[in-house]
């Protein structure tokens, strides 16, 4: 029984006998994960037996043994080609439905729809560049002859079937959403602060000026900005007061700011200001016994794109922006006496017992 021992360890070390192959150690950078697409920027590589052969962008899948000799079955690599070199050619950007299976094109015009459903301009990344990846056998292809900037349809043909996607470099940029970020800071105040004769807020009168106005220190620009994660991008919106629709209780005026009234203006009450109204008839005869009055400030809004505080894009209109403020006013009415000192108290309809005091 020792000598069947004997020669079962001597077996088991023989010379003769073929080693196994070394298994392969995978190096990982940034915890990118063996068989998984890594993140950009990450990437993995296979050593065997003290050998090293990189493995592209991303790992290369286990059992992939570059020192075999013989094709071990496929040797998949991911490849990457630029797609689109400048993103910026019009502040419109890409045209994309944000699914890395879908392609992105650069917009050349608004509107523009490639008949990919959600299909929307508005993408960027933070290199301006974007790419088109899959995976290659590298048993078949040569990978360096991927990196070449040829037809497409070069770089297609011989990726693995399901495997192509595409990606911006370095991080996506959406400049819509940036927008709205931009125009929730830009937003005017509510309500809107106004101003309007009597001073003190009273009553006015039939047949005298009332004016109304927008404070000064309201109507003026409101502006928003935000940045991209990675600062390439700032999207900037801008909301500027342009008219006020007052809704007087007797009709309808369009102003600008209007002419603010102070006790010490000396304007003329009649034609100091554009934005003024005589009202008619005293609020006695309405229901709720004064008017609800209510100004509405319009304010055009347009945003632009700023890319590495270098170039800008105007971007045009958005949809304006309004703010209101409503209050009651109360609308008297004096009544003029004719007074005639002079008349006998005989017959006149309100004397003091010698004098007329009223003549209606």
């Amino acid at each position: 029984m020792l000598v069947a021992a004997a020669i079962v360890v001597l077996m088991l070390h023989s010379p003769n006998q073929p080693s196994p192959p070394p298994q392969p150690v995978v190096k990982f950078e940034n915890d990118c994960v063996v068989n998984r697409e890594c993140d950009e920027g990450v990437s993995a590589s296979v050593f065997v037996g003290g050998s090293g052969s990189a493995g592209g962008s991303v790992g290369v899948p286990l059992g992939c043994d570059p020192t075999a000799g013989v094709d071990d079955g496929p040797c998949h690599q991911q490849v990457c080609q630029v797609l689109i070199d400048d993103d910026a050619v019009t502040g419109e950007g890409v045209m994309w439905t944000a699914n890395a299976a879908d392609r992105p094109f650069v917009a050349t015009g608004s509107g523009q729809n490639f008949g990919a459903l959600g299909t929307r301009p508005g993408y960027f990344s933070e290199t301006s560049t974007w790419d088109v990846c899959g995976t290659i056998d590298t048993d078949v292809v040569d990978p360096a002859a991927m990196t070449d900037s040829s037809a497409l349809t070069a770089f297609d043909a011989p990726l693995t079937a399901g495997s192509q996607f595409y990606r911006p470099n370095n991080g996506l940029i959406d400049s819509w959403a940036l927008r709205e970020n931009a125009r929730a800071q830009a937003r005017p105040p509510q309500p809107a602060r106004t101003g309007r004769t009597p001073l003190d807020g009273g009553q006015t009168t039939v047949k005298f000026p009332t004016w109304f106005w927008v404070e000064p220190d309201y109507w003026r620009p409101y502006t928003g900005a935000d940045t991209s994660d990675g600062g390439r991008l700032t999207v900037t919106v801008s909301a500027t007061p342009t008219t006020t629709i007052w809704d007087t209780g007797e009709g309808t005026l369009t102003c600008d700011q209007g002419a603010q009234w102070t006790a010490t203006s000396n304007l003329d009450p009649w034609t100091g200001s554009n934005c003024m109204i005589e009202y008619q008839h005293s609020t006695t005869t309405v229901a709720a016994g004064h008017h609800n009055v209510t100004g509405t400030v319009t304010f055009e809004t347009t945003w632009r794109l700023d890319f590495d505080s270098q170039s800008e894009f105007d971007m045009g209109q958005l949809p304006d922006q309004s703010a209101s403020t409503t209050y009651p006013l109360k609308v008297g009415e004096i009544h003029a006496l004719i007074i005639n000192p002079n008349r006998a108290a005989t017959g006149c309809f309100h004397c003091d017992g010698t004098h007329e005091v009223a003549d209606f």
